[in-house]
């Protein structure tokens, strides 16, 4: 499978999944091995990008450079 289809794949897998925000989550393939780059609310939300990506039939390896961004506090 060429780059550019396992980094679609892993982009559709990461949006299907109800565990993961993937509206900040980039994603980069070169000869299987994959990195998640970016930023998600939540250490949940980013051990489950990573299992999501491991999922794709194709990846050998997935990079993960996710940072957490918890959010705010709002104060009233």
């Amino acid at each position: 499978m060429d780059d550019k289809t396992l980094r679609a794949r892993v982009m559709e897998q990461l949006e299907w999944d109800p565990q993961v925000d993937a509206a900040h989550i980039g994603v980069s393939a070169k000869d299987g091995a994959v990195t998640l780059i970016g930023h998600v609310s939540s250490y949940s939300q980013k051990l489950a990008a990573v299992q999501a990506a491991e999922r794709v039939h194709g990846v050998k390896a997935v990079a993960d450079e996710l940072e957490v961004k918890l959010p705010r506090l709002q104060r009233s």
